[in-house]
């Protein structure tokens, strides 16, 4: 019964808690005039607003209560447009991957030099976008109208006939079947709504071909610059050349005839299959004087990355850590004494 008693207690405690809560919210609402109307977010008014960040600034609108809590107010909204201001000039800071200065065309995020983007939209924001492309190097909103400063060394031809293709709804068959119809292989899914494909030679017209369709929303080059791993397209930027004895990794469209590696620097070294496309394995033997920027370049390549060749195992992790017994890190650094047995450290 006495349990019975307290479980009830313990709800009206409770439901007293939430009411207390509940008429403190209200009380502090009407008296600063109802809540800030900064409904404008800091990449909102960067997308609306000019160059000027003042201008910018100006799309963060805050409109308190009347009398007392404006003035009250005031101050802080001050100091809040300054760190805004500053905000907003620090994302349009120049691109250590490419050289390039400040420009309205591209956003860039510290974290990332090398991805670049042609909107102020986070990852999230242009992941629920029905017009964001989402690459590994490149954030892309098709509905703007600014370019990426992809450096001219890693940007496509005119003639190129690979592209990432969006369409303007949810991919459906249909969807897929028209880019057959017009000669394209469809190669892979890239997020939002759009695939990457690579044409038919013989069937090639150009990207208009595509740009022209009623289905499809936005038709974008697949760049030489999208081709890259993370690693080497740092190297790539800078124009400075592999490393001696480096291996790749190198996948290549469903179609493509492999080229004569030798004529790149290259020795072919194995090669696998993949959903994608074949894999083949490159060893670097080529100099300074050779661009090994030309297999990002190549119309046949879809990605390229390091590859680490495989090595045995040791457990000279577990001496790191601290976690090995005096005696096992002697042999493993082979710090060993007289007739091969280990010296235990004093």
């Amino acid at each position: 019964m006495m349990r019975k008693e307290l479980n009830w207690l313990g709800i009206v405690v409770f439901l007293i808690v939430i009411g207390l809560c509940a008429e403190w919210k209200r009380r502090a609402l009407n008296e600063t005039g109802g809540p800030l109307n900064n409904s404008v977010g800091l990449e909102q008014a960067f997308n609306s607003a000019g160059d000027d960040p003042t201008e910018m600034a100006q799309g963060f609108s805050s409109e308190p209560g009347p009398g007392k809590a404006q003035a009250e107010n005031s101050d802080k909204e001050t100091e809040a447009q300054e760190s805004q201001n500053h905000q907003l000039q620090s994302l349009r800071r120049p691109n250590p991957a490419t050289g390039a200065k400040a420009s309205s065309d591209t956003f860039h995020d510290p974290r990332y030099p090398n991805r670049l983007s042609n909107s102020a939209l986070s990852v999230s924001e242009l992941s629920r976008s029905e017009s964001g492309i989402l690459l590994r190097n490149a954030l892309i909103d098709t509905k703007s109208n600014r370019n990426l400063n992809i450096p001219e060394h890693l940007k496509s031809t005119a003639d190129t006939r690979s592209f990432l293709v969006q369409s303007k709804s949810k991919i459906d068959r249909s969807f897929r079947d028209e880019l057959e119809g017009l000669g394209a292989e469809v190669v892979a899914y890239v997020p939002n709504n759009a695939y990457l494909i690579q044409v038919n030679e013989d069937q090639f017209t150009g990207i208009d071909t595509f740009k022209l369709s009623p289905s499809v929303q936005a038709a974008v080059p697949f760049e030489p610059y999208f081709k890259l791993d993370t690693d080497l397209l740092d190297i790539a930027v800078r124009e400075a050349p592999l490393p001696d004895h480096s291996f790749l990794n190198l996948t290549l469209f469903p179609s493509a005839q492999e080229p004569d590696w030798e004529q790149f620097g290259f020795r072919p070294l194995g090669r696998s299959k993949s959903p994608f496309g074949n894999n083949v394995t490159l060893e670097w033997t080529g100099n300074g004087n050779q661009d090994w920027t030309e297999l990002a370049r190549m119309e046949a390549t879809q990605a390229i990355e390091f590859y680490y060749p495989r090595t045995f195992a040791n457990d000279l992790a577990r001496v790191r850590l601290g976690v090995a017994p005096t005696a096992l890190a002697m042999a493993l650094t082979s710090a060993r004494g007289p007739a091969n047995k280990l010296v235990p450290l004093s």
